[in-house]
């Protein structure tokens, strides 16, 4: 008989595999759509229950746009059966999709796919749920998580949130503290649990090694590390006017404020966080912490320090002031903070010029991996106010799609924090 956590690993690798057979990325990329893996699969929490759970959402969400995508995806001659429901005349604003994929043992995989609009009420909120949950799991929390599942009974119908809430809140370690702890914790709808916000250290980051024998990008990586070796530079101008009202009206500084975007963009995006361990090996960071320079006026130098990173705004910028108050006198010196991470992406800001371009290079070669990232001064246009960005990236990780993709969440991103704080 299997462990349990045997039977998680062969059943997420399984997951994953159906996900690609069935191209149900592409299918959604290909309608222009952005599409996000939630649930059990995205945490690495998935066990017995045989479901797979994307949110999907579109700037202009039509049900042509939608069946377009799905009949692309039930072309895949395993998936058996599939179910919709139009929900966007409703509160959740959503169409949702329902999938069952029949794997090599005849066993029914269940793909749930739920469409809804961009800026709508729901938009992005499962994912920080999901971000939230795996900032603070540990190893003795994923494994408890994991034996509970899979010591709930087949007949037992438990939404994951309950087991992770029951878990990381509640203390609960055996199936019997879970059935308790359910009865005083009655579902009604939707879960909205999240845990509370957590500062993520840097040394608790993990490395993933990539296979490159699977990855898909191999190929570039050597010819544009090892043969070419290209860097390049991209410039665009952000719109934050609404981010500098909100900041204005807050009583915020701008800098721990824009610093929280680039960073909270930059840890969406995997191929901003590649690096090599110790070893050699390629692969990239959990997360990575912002490193940003400090300007003298008095001697009109600067010096370079290092913060922790967390989702949470409020967190952030807190740690972001403090770190500026404690380090911010210190001279003579570039590195003010000692003990700079090996996970850490590199900002700087140059508020006495609104650029319209900024390229840079070194003469020696580097295995520096990370973008470089520099803001200017930002300035009124056409009722807008305009922030000019320059993100200097190692073609070797990331080609223009990954560098436009980068900056327009940092656009998506500087529009919507007020909502969220």
């Amino acid at each position: 008989m299997k462990d349990y956590l045997t039977l998680a690993k062969e059943n997420q690798e399984k997951a994953w595999s159906i996900i690609r057979d069935a191209q149900i990325i592409e299918a959604w990329r290909g309608a222009g759509a952005e599409i996000n893996l939630v649930g059990s699969l995205k945490l690495g929490l998935l066990m017995k229950h045989r479901d797979i759970d994307f949110h999907v959402y579109s700037q202009d969400l039509t049900l042509e746009k939608s069946f377009a995508a799905v009949m692309q995806i039930a072309a895949c001659p395993r998936i058996r059966k599939m179910e919709y429901t139009n929900l966007l005349d409703t509160s959740e604003a959503c169409i949702e999709w329902h999938l069952w994929y029949e794997d090599d043992e005849a066993l029914l995989w269940q793909i749930d796919m739920i469409h809804m609009p961009k800026g709508s009420a729901y938009d992005g909120y499962f994912e920080r749920v999901a971000e939230r949950i795996a900032a603070v799991l540990t190893e003795e929390t994923r494994d408890a998580i994991l034996r509970l599942k899979y010591e709930t009974p087949d007949t037992e119908k438990i939404m994951g949130i309950e087991y992770y809430q029951a878990v990381i809140e509640g203390g609960v370690r055996t199936y019997a503290e879970l059935t308790e702890w359910r009865k005083q914790h009655p579902v009604d709808g939707i879960v909205t649990w999240m845990p509370s916000e957590t500062l993520r250290h840097a040394s608790g980051a993990e490395f993933y090694v990539i296979d490159k024998s699977t990855w898909e990008r191999a190929v570039y990586f050597d010819y544009y590390y090892s043969r070419i070796k290209c860097k390049y530079t991209l410039n665009a101008n952000l719109d934050i006017t609404h981010l500098v009202e909100g900041q204005k009206q807050r009583g915020l500084k701008f800098f721990p404020v824009m610093l929280y975007v680039i960073m909270r963009a930059v840890n969406r995006n995997k191929e901003f966080r590649m690096s090599f361990n110790e070893k050699g090996e390629l692969g990239y960071w959990e997360y990575v912490v912002p490193s940003y320079t400090l300007f003298h006026n008095e001697t009109k130098t600067f010096t370079d320090v290092w913060s922790d990173y967390s989702d949470d705004f409020d967190t952030f910028y807190q740690t972001v002031v403090a770190d500026i108050r404690t380090y911010g006198n210190i001279t003579g010196v570039i590195k003010a903070r000692p003990d700079q991470p090996r996970n850490f992406c590199p900002v700087s800001s140059l508020p006495w010029l609104s650029f319209t371009g900024f390229a840079q290079d070194t003469y020696a070669e580097s295995s520096l991996l990370f973008p470089l990232i520099k803001f200017g001064k930002y300035f009124q246009e056409g009722g807008k106010i305009l922030l000019p960005v320059a993100v200097f990236v190692s073609h070797a990780v990331a080609d223009g799609y990954h560098t436009c993709k980068l900056i327009n969440d940092m656009q998506e991103i500087a529009q919507s924090l007020w909502k969220e704080v």
